[in-house]
């Protein structure tokens, strides 16, 4: 399967956004309160300053999969903020988000899009990469372990 890796668009959005919409439905299976859905107006609404905030960044990227004209999934990365205490450590890049629709997995689209944006960060002299996964999320942690990204921190959640 031929797939292209490009810069997404703001005429992407819709796709985009039904890509998202998609994702954290099908991710409440995780966590149902963290995965809350607003009403999809006001969701959409908010998606849409974070997806401008991205297109236009210096020190982020979004990027589409597609085939056909076809978007089959999303990455977004850049720069990851420091906390104040630890600006002593290297620059550190992040992938915010990795989606890919259900029909495309396990078909080389998330690891065609981890690649492009690791090498992404690489040009912007990254010296090391995060991200955060759902504990439960075994797919995702099997395709960033072949990656060679290790576990290094531990994010434990209590609802009040």
């Amino acid at each position: 399967m031929r797939i292209v890796i490009r810069k997404a668009a703001a005429a992407d959005f819709e796709e985009v956004f039904q890509l998202f919409w998609e994702f954290i439905k099908s991710h409440r299976e995780y966590d149902q309160r963290y995965y809350a859905l607003l009403p999809r107006a006001e969701f959409k609404r908010q998606y849409r300053k974070i997806y401008a905030r991205f297109l236009k960044g210096r020190t982020r990227f979004q990027l589409v999969a597609e085939r056909d004209g076809k978007i089959m999934g999303v990455i977004r990365g850049g720069v990851a903020k420091r906390h104040p205490s630890l600006r002593h450590t290297e620059k550190q890049g992040e992938i915010a988000q990795l989606m890919v629709r259900v029909e495309y997995r396990r078909k080389g689209v998330a690891l065609a899009l981890m690649n492009e944006a690791m090498a992404r960060l690489g040009k912007m002299k990254m010296k090391r990469v995060v991200l955060k996964v759902d504990a439960e999320n075994i797919p995702a942690k099997r395709l960033y372990s072949k990656l060679d990204f290790k576990d290094r921190q531990v994010i434990m959640t209590k609802y009040l």
